[in-house]
C-alpha cells in the first residue's frame, strides 16, 4: 500500500529547574534517506533531503498549563509517498520530553480512486445546482422588494408627506385668521371647532408617513440582506464551478482510461451545467 500523505505528531512539556517551569522548546526535520543530495559543489560530503513542513497553525508551544504540540507534513503535490527509509531528527533546544505518533492517508487502487472522485464531482455538481436555484430565487424576491420599496417611496411616503404639508398649511391659515376672532360674530368657535378636526387629521397623517417610513426603511434593510446574501451564493457557485472545471480533464482523462471515451463521455455529461439549465 501506499501513502497520499502522512502526518508526525509530537507532543511535548517542558521541565521544573526547582519550582520554576522552563517551557520545552523543539526543532523537527524529516529527511528522505533514499534522496541523498550533494551539500556543495565539487565535494562528495551529502547529506539527506529534507522533506515535509509544518504549518503555523501546527504549532502549539509548550507552557505551564498546555502541552505543547508540533505536526510536521509530508503532501506530495502530483505523487503518493514511495516507500524508502526517512530520518526524523529531533532536536531540543530546552529540557524536553515527548512522544511521537505518525498517521497517513493511503493512496487507493485507480479503479476506487476514480470511483471516489466521480462521487465527489457528484456532490459538488449538485451543491452547484442547488446554489443557482437560490440565486435564481433570490433574484426574485429582489425584484419583489425593489417594487415594493419604489411603491413606498414614489407613492405611499410621498402621499402621507404630501398630506402632513397640506394639514400644516391649513392649520397655520386657521390659526392666522383666530388672530381676528374678536372681529367675527362667534368669536371664533367656528375656526376653533374646524382647527381640532385639521389637528386631528395631521395626526394621523403624521402617524401614517411615520409608519409608512418605517416600513420603506425596513423594506430598505431586507433588500440590502438579499443583495448581500445573493452575492455569497454568486461567489460560492463560482468556486464550486472553477472546481468542477479544474477536475474535469483529470476525471475525464482517468475515466477514459479505465472504461473507454464513451463511457468516460458519459460519465462526464453529468457535470455539463449547460445541459442542467
Amino acid at each position: 500500500a501506499k501513502l497520499y500523505s502522512m502526518a508526525i505528531t509530537i507532543v511535548f512539556r517542558g521541565d521544573f529547574e526547582g519550582t520554576e517551569y522552563i517551557p520545552g522548546e523543539l526543532d523537527v526535520k524529516l529527511t528522505n534517506g533514499d534522496r541523498p543530495i550533494q551539500t556543495k559543489k565539487n565535494s562528495n560530503r551529502v547529506s539527506m533531503l529534507e522533506i515535509g513542513h509544518v504549518n503555523p497553525e501546527d504549532r502549539v508551544p509548550s507552557t505551564l498549563e498546555q502541552l505543547g504540540r508540533l505536526v510536521l507534513r509530508h503532501e506530495p503535490k502530483s505523487e503518493v509517498i514511495e516507500s524508502g527509509l526517512f530520518g526524523l531528527s529531533i532536536k531540543a533546544n530546552a529540557s524536553s520530553k515527548y512522544s511521537i505518533s505518525i498517521s497517513g492517508l493511503f493512496a487507493c487502487d485507480a479503479f476506487s480512486e476514480v470511483k471516489r472522485e466521480i462521487g465527489r464531482m457528484k456532490a459538488t455538481h449538485r451543491e452547484s445546482l442547488s446554489l443557482s436555484d437560490n440565486s435564481r430565487a433570490l433574484d426574485t424576491s429582489i425584484r419583489l422588494i425593489e417594487r415594493k420599496l419604489r411603491i413606498a417611496e414614489d407613492r405611499l411616503v410621498k402621499e402621507a408627506q404630501a398630506q402632513c404639508d397640506r394639514c400644516e398649511n391649513e392649520i397655520e391659515k386657521l390659526d392666522m385668521e383666530l388672530d381676528f376672532r374678536d372681529e367675527l360674530d362667534d368669536n371664533g368657535a367656528f375656526l376653533i371647532e374646524k382647527l381640532k378636526v385639521k389637528e386631528v387629521e395631521y395626526i394621523h397623517w403624521r402617524s401614517l408617513r411615520s409608519r409608512r417610513l418605517n416600513a420603506r426603511d425596513e423594506l430598505k434593510s431586507q433588500l440590502k440582506n438579499l443583495i448581500h446574501e445573493k452575492s455569497l451564493t454568486n461567489q460560492k457557485s463560482s468556486l464550486l464551478s472553477k472546481e468542477l472545471n479544474a477536475n474535469k480533464p483529470k476525471l475525464s482523462a482517468a475515466a477514459s482510461f479505465l472504461w473507454g471515451h464513451e463511457k468516460s463521455a458519459s460519465i462526464m455529461a453529468q457535470f455539463d451545467t449547460r445541459s442542467s439549465e
